[in-house]
């Protein structure tokens, strides 16, 4: 098992981007994968303005990898 945490910020568009990352080794081919996206956009409209951090999207994903022998 292991779990990943990809942490990002755009500077020109002002958003962050936080993507965690699950994954579980079934056997050596074989994995399972869970994660999501969360992207959050600062809506100030002003640089004097404190920042206000919104959710700005959200995804949800799973994948399994399955090697097929014959």
């Amino acid at each position: 098992m292991s779990l990943r945490l990809v942490l990002q910020y755009n500077d020109f568009d002002g958003w962050w981007d936080i993507d965690p990352l699950f994954t579980y080794r079934l056997s050596p081919f074989s994995v399972f994968y869970a994660g999501s996206s969360f992207d959050y956009v600062d809506l100030a409209s002003a640089p004097d303005l404190p920042a206000k951090w919104r959710l700005g999207s959200r995804q949800y994903f799973m994948k399994i990898q399955y090697l097929f022998q014959i």
